[in-house]
């Protein structure tokens, strides 16, 4: 077979529209990227301030700052801009993967293309694949973050599937060592989107896998033996992900000490009990964005705690609705918030679609797939974890 048939094989040609299809979503979506519009993102205008003295040094002397005067005292502007030696070829693969879009049409198409690849290193079939790709991509969360200017939340989110799609093709492709190769270069990837929240929670999802394989490889002659090596490699592979980003992570872990996450040098907390001056943060500050559980309604019901935060009158639609309601309490209902549920404040819903979560359940009884039942269980975990405070609680009672 010749090059020009094995690059118009049928399943190539698949991958091509896939490509094309997410392009074009993402392009029509946000169009008015390409006109050089921005998203006024709260988050990205602080830290363009908090950065604007190390980038102005770094331009006008060519060198690397390694302190900055304009956030807080004086911090380790390793926590802010940093252009590390060596990185420029990652960053230009990291680049080429999203096509040089601008951003945010670029961070929509990551989504779109990793739960793509991620989808087909299971065998998934093209065409369910990128319905898949695009029910993922368009998640109300993943758009909600882009607008709080969460960016490399949702570089980490957008890799995070080519976490998976590496784990899977080294254990169940035949060339194993190009699978091991693609996992070090998505791991470069995920670390470099600098979340490493999202890294974290991955490492729950990789072990369940990691035990479907291994009761996969049981069950195979020489399947030990093959599972040792390939995740002996994989654990090579993710160590080069590390090393590549190693200055970020040993800076951030170094700094935390002298955060409020790494203690405190107060004595007494803001009700005069006496403080802990090891435990950092306290439990009330860290899950003060629970989910709530009863929110957890909002994956198939958008609006069952109202939407976004926002006073009522501020929005057409609902205060059209207030003609209905007592002349006597229209000007205060007007003043109330739209969302009521348990979070400080919120952008917007977590919104998955009522349609993903009853084929997800269906999957349940259909799917042949192995892999399916320690997913769901990590979900039900992942889910727990998100409702905080009532987890907290309960892990302080045992």
């Amino acid at each position: 077979m010749t090059l020009k048939e094995k690059l118009l094989q049928k399943s190539n040609l698949w991958h091509v529209a896939a490509v094309g299809i997410f392009f074009l979503i993402a392009s029509v979506y946000l169009y008015p990227a390409f006109k050089g519009y921005v998203v006024d993102q709260a988050d990205v205008r602080n830290w363009a301030g908090a950065t604007q003295e190390i980038v102005d040094y770094r331009e006008g002397t060519g060198e690397q700052i390694g302190w900055t005067g304009s956030m807080f005292s004086g911090m380790p502007a390793t926590q802010i801009s940093v252009i590390y030696e060596g990185k420029d070829i990652p960053d230009f693969l990291r680049k080429l993967y999203s096509l040089f879009l601008p951003n945010p049409i670029a961070l929509v198409f990551i989504y779109f293309l990793s739960f793509y690849i991620m989808a087909r290193s299971f065998k998934i079939g093209p065409l369910v694949s990128i319905v898949g790709s695009i029910a993922y991509g368009l998640s109300s969360y993943f758009i909600v973050i882009i607008e709080a200017g969460h960016n490399t939340k949702a570089l980490a989110v957008g890799f995070a599937p080519l976490l998976i799609a590496g784990f899977i093709f080294a254990y169940r492709w035949r060339n194993w060592y190009l699978g091991v190769a693609l996992s070090a270069l998505f791991m470069t990837f995920q670390l470099s989107a600098n979340h490493l929240q999202i890294t974290y929670y991955m490492i729950f999802i990789l072990i369940a896998l990691g035990g479907v394989e291994l009761y996969r490889h049981i069950k195979m002659q020489g399947g030990i033996a093959r599972f040792a090596k390939i995740s002996a490699a994989l654990l090579v592979a993710y160590g080069i992900g590390i090393m590549i980003n190693y200055g970020n992570i040993k800076g951030t872990a170094e700094y935390t000490a002298a955060t409020t996450r790494g203690g405190s040098e107060l004595t007494i907390k803001a009700d005069g009990s006496p403080r802990d001056l090891t435990s950092g943060l306290e439990s009330d500050y860290i899950t003060a964005w629970s989910y709530g559980k009863a929110e957890t309604f909002t994956f198939i019901i958008p609006n069952y705690k109202g939407g976004e935060t926002g006073q009522i009158g501020s929005d057409k639609e609902k205060t059209a609705l207030l003609k209905y309601a007592d002349s006597r309490f229209r000007n205060d209902l007007k003043g109330m918030n739209h969302y009521w549920g348990d979070q400080p404040f919120t952008s917007g819903p977590v919104y998955i679609g009522i349609i993903v979560v009853f084929l997800s359940l269906l999957s349940l009884v259909y799917c042949k797939e192995k892999a399916i039942w320690p997913i769901f269980a990590v979900t039900i975990l992942t889910v727990m974890l998100s409702w905080g405070k009532t987890s907290w609680a309960l892990l302080s009672y045992f």
